[in-house]
């Protein structure tokens, strides 16, 4: 997605959102392309060697899934305006193995 200046308004395609946030020191910043209909996964689990995580104040913002490695997740809890219409699935990380069928091929 193209930066755009803090003035202007997020722009999506039909039936998508576009979300924006970023770690807690604001050293990483990010904007997603978000489908109306997506789910977000609340996870338990503490696996994170990984994941993308801000030098500054060690925010996870973002990360490439190993449920999915052609996409990436994005840490609903760093963006600046909660999504909160979307439907919230509990995830049972801390046994991934049982749970990861919720997440398969999802992008």
């Amino acid at each position: 997605m193209a930066p755009r200046s803090p003035e202007s308004p997020p722009l999506a395609p039909a039936g998508e959102l576009c979300a924006a946030g970023g770690c807690h020191c604001g050293g990483v910043r990010f904007e997603a392309l978000v489908p109306a209909d997506a789910r977000l996964f609340d996870c338990d689990c503490s696996m994170c060697a990984r994941h993308l995580f801000c030098r500054v104040c060690g925010v996870k913002s973002f990360y490439v899934p190993r449920s999915n490695p052609e996409g990436v997740s994005v840490n609903a809890r760093c963006l600046d305006a909660p999504l909160a219409h979307l439907l919230v699935v509990p995830f049972n990380g801390k046994d991934w193995e049982r749970s990861v069928h919720l997440v398969e091929g999802l992008a």
